[in-house]
């Protein structure tokens, strides 16, 4: 931001949202999702990473990453009825 008048602090504060908001302008149509009825909010994603929490990391479970990622993607096409798939 140079140029602006503003102190050099102050430039490096407001730099990181700044850039963000410029490199996700394209995502962040909240009242045009909002009126298709699309979800704004983070909820669901994140209740759903709580479920793969639950459902693979419990106590004394321990996957190789291959196998982690296998896993999840058979719960994926399980939940979306994705059987063609499978």
């Amino acid at each position: 931001m140079p140029g602006s008048g503003l102190r050099t602090e102050t430039q490096e504060d407001l730099y990181t949202p700044v850039e963000y908001f410029q490199t996700h302008r394209d995502h962040l149509h909240y009242q045009q999702v909002a009126k298709q009825g699309g979800p704004i909010g983070s909820g669901s994603v994140e209740s759903l990473c709580s479920q793969f929490q639950d459902r693979f990391m419990r106590t004394g479970q321990f996957w190789p990453r291959p196998s982690f990622g296998h896993l999840i993607s058979l719960d994926v096409l399980l939940r979306n009825q994705d059987y063609n798939s499978l």
